[in-house]
């Protein structure tokens, strides 16, 4: 009996976690790319006990502008700058990947409190 119980508990978690997943997000016409640069931005992806332990890549990161400089429906990117340590290399880098979304005819902004 406690095995019927448990089978049919499994199923019933399969079903619910089917149905009810989240669809693919959706972009809005005329959006704009946030880059929160709250915390320092990883070099590789951090593994944990459960898999991916989170936070941005630089890989990440160029890789989100420059699919958003061919995306039709991103206008523009601001960042967030809350005083994460950048490399002198992530900064080139962030600005090259910048930079290629400007000449693309899209514009950006940072917003900073403190560049010290």
């Amino acid at each position: 009996m406690l095995g019927l119980l448990t089978v049919g508990a499994a199923v019933t978690f399969a079903v619910v976690a089917v149905r009810y997943q989240p669809g693919p997000p959706t972009v809005p016409d005329q959006a704009i790319l946030h880059l929160d640069f709250g915390s320092p931005i990883l070099e590789k992806p951090q593994q944990g006990v459960f898999g991916s332990a989170g936070g941005a890549t630089m890989a990440d990161i160029v890789f989100a502008l420059d699919k958003a400089r061919t995306d039709e429906r991103i206008v523009g990117v601001v960042a967030t700058m809350t005083g994460a340590p950048l490399s002198v290399a992530q900064a080139q880098e962030i600005s090259d990947a910048v930079g290629a979304f400007r000449r693309a005819g899209k514009f950006s902004l940072v917003f900073a409190e403190d560049l010290g």
